[in-house]
This record gives structure tokens, C-alpha cells and sequence, in this order.
């Protein structure tokens, strides 16, 4: 007769422990011959705060230093550097239906497709985030862009 382990954490510590070594070797299960990466390499850094001297930017050159010391590449967007106009303008609201969005939106999407992993680095004014984030959100993760509605349900 053969006995089953009883249930405990053995199932769980195992498959834990198996994420974990697919991790630490960088291979997808099975497939030691490829090497493919588990980690990501493409790092895309928005920051909004607009004193430069401010302790968001120091978060933001922390987390730009450490990315780069880990060789990923990294881009960074600072919002009220670049004078990103956070304003959603009338003809924007519906620009997701003709496709024609504002070349800085347009921008602003191909660094989010060229990434892995996207930061978003600010401060919380009145428990959310600053206007500039918010606008940037609102012009830029547009439906057929970030988001759609499939069979009557949303998407993304």
C-alpha cells in the first residue's frame, strides 16, 4: 500500500521552492537549455513632484541607481521637467475612437509598450495623487490603449 503525505505545507513549501529555483536560475520549469530570463531588464520611472530637491527626487535617484547598478535599462519621465499639460482637452476625450491622439501622448505610450515594468514615483497631496499623475493617467492610459470594453464587459 502506497501512503499519500499527509496535506500540509510540503505541497505549498514545494511549489514555493520551485518558483523560488526558477527564479534564482533564471529558467522557465523544464527548460534549462533556453536560459530565459525570469527578470525584467526594461524599466520606465514617472515621477511628478516639481521641486527637483524634493524627497520624491531622491526616492527617484535611489531607484534609478539601483536599477542601473543591476544593468536594467532605465528611463525616466519627470513630468514637470518634461511640462507635461495634464489637461484632458475636449477633442482628446474622444480621440481614442478616431486615433488620433496628441503626439506627447503618443510619446508618452511607446515608452510604456518598450517597457517591463513600469514605477510611478510621487508624493500624496490631500490623500491622493498630484494633479500632473492623475492628468497624465487620464490622457495617456486611454481606451484601445490601455484598457477596452470586449462584448460589453471591459478589458485590461
Amino acid at each position: 500500500m502506497i501512503r499519500r503525505p499527509p496535506r500540509s505545507t510540503h505541497c505549498i513549501s514545494s511549489a514555493a521552492s520551485d518558483v523560488y529555483k526558477r527564479q534564482v536560475h533564471g529558467t522557465l520549469k523544464g527548460n534549462r537549455d533556453s536560459r530565459i530570463t525570469m527578470f525584467p531588464k526594461k524599466i520606465l520611472l514617472v515621477c511628478a513632484n516639481p521641486k527637483p530637491k524634493s524627497f520624491t527626487h531622491a526616492i527617484l535617484n535611489t531607484a534609478v541607481q539601483t536599477f542601473k547598478e543591476k544593468k536594467y535599462a532605465t528611463v525616466v519621465r519627470d513630468l514637470y521637467a518634461m511640462k507635461f499639460n495634464p489637461i484632458l482637452a475636449e477633442e482628446e476625450f474622444t480621440g481614442w475612437m478616431t486615433k488620433k491622439l496628441a503626439k506627447d501622448v503618443l510619446e508618452e505610450q511607446k515608452h510604456i509598450n518598450w517597457c517591463d515594468i513600469i514605477v510611478f514615483v510621487f508624493p500624496m497631496w490631500w490623500y491622493g495623487m498630484p494633479a500632473m499623475m492623475k492628468g497624465y493617467f487620464d490622457r495617456v492610459f486611454v481606451r484601445g490603449f490601455a484598457h477596452d470594453i470586449v462584448e460589453g464587459r471591459s478589458k485590461g
